[in-house]
């Protein structure tokens, strides 16, 4: 199961991520040139799962980020308060 998850959660952003960069998108282009449809996805979900690990270690964010929409997302995380319903 740790694998599936592992998997899948790369690929939801990977539209997010082909969009943001011009770069990723270009060598997904080239890559589609020789490869089949299956590796190019296990290609890409690697990549992406390695720019995430970096950006981790890093402490970095991502490039593409909206620093608006972030910082009001923000806001609404930090007011957030948790209903305790257990007793």
């Amino acid at each position: 199961m740790g694998h599936k998850v592992a998997a899948t959660l790369p690929v939801q952003a990977l539209q997010h991520a082909l969009s943001a960069s011009k770069k990723l998108g270009e060598w997904r282009e080239r890559l589609c040139e020789r490869k089949k449809r299956g590796l190019v996805r296990t290609a890409l979900r690697r990549r992406v799962f390695a720019e995430m690990c970096q950006m981790l270690k890093k402490g970095e964010r991502h490039y593409a980020r909206d620093e608006r929409c972030h910082g009001a997302k923000m806001a609404r995380y930090r007011n957030f308060e948790p209903i305790n319903n257990f007793v």
